[in-house]
């Protein structure tokens, strides 16, 4: 191969391997504006629930939407197990409404809203369980989604509209040593959350359904009392 040639194939590899960069390039930008609408999209889902679902704020009939461009809104089963001395004590339904796309997933939970991308977890809002230990006291709060079998996909751009009818009930659960069960795919927000509120967790599969429960052990003896937020949910294909 003479000098001349061996230019000719010199700057043709060169195109090559630039034209293979420029495609890696952008199929890399590509992958990040799809994972930045992604998350954009999970985050105004998770906005939209907590204006949409306020348990303890609305009493009667409340009407909102969520919006997202890509994914799937479906209720699934959960419960939500209060313990005391070690017995479980009343088992709830605590039904989720959830949001998914990809690795992107948003619920709404016992009264708490979950963020997940991939094996990360962490909360939008916090479980409305509550305790002093100098007064001896616990509050939990539950809030338990009434509602059928809920499944809206979208490929586009959507509003779902989302209807709530919330009415409240109180009751004593006496006194003793309490815990609270909470059934989730998100077990690590949930368990970080109680943690470092020096509230001890154990994770368990209670039911055999193959969701976890964090079990949050709430330490020593005090009087419990139960709100129960009952929300009748209404979710149309928007």
């Amino acid at each position: 191969m003479n000098r001349g040639q061996s230019h000719v194939v010199g700057v043709a590899l060169l195109l090559a391997a630039s034209a293979i960069a420029l495609g890696t390039l952008t199929m890399g930008v590509g992958q990040l504006m799809e994972s930045r609408a992604a998350d954009a999209d999970a985050q105004r889902v998770a906005t939209g629930m907590a204006e949409a679902i306020q348990p303890r704020q609305t009493t009667g009939y409340r009407a909102d939407r969520i919006r997202f461009t890509d994914g799937r809104l479906e209720t699934v089963q959960r419960e939500v197990r209060i313990y005391r001395n070690g017995t479980i004590v009343g088992t709830y339904d605590a039904m989720a409404l959830r949001y998914e796309s990809g690795e992107q997933r948003v619920a709404f939970v016992g009264g708490a809203i979950v963020r997940r991308h991939g094996e990360s977890s962490w909360l939008v809002r916090e479980p409305p369980i509550s305790g002093s230990v100098t007064r001896g006291v616990l509050l939990v709060g539950l809030s338990h989604l009434e509602a059928g079998n809920v499944a809206v996909g979208t490929s586009g751009t959507t509003s779902i509209p989302i209807r709530t009818n919330v009415s409240h009930e109180r009751a004593d659960l006496g006194s003793g040593t309490f815990a609270v069960g909470i059934e989730t795919t998100a077990v690590d927000a949930f368990r970080r959350y109680f943690e470092e509120r020096d509230v001890p967790t154990v994770l368990e599969d209670v039911d055999g359904d193959g969701v976890r429960s964090v079990r949050a052990r709430f330490p020593g003896e005090r009087r419990a009392y139960l709100v129960h937020h009952r929300l009748s949910l209404e979710v149309a294909d928007g």
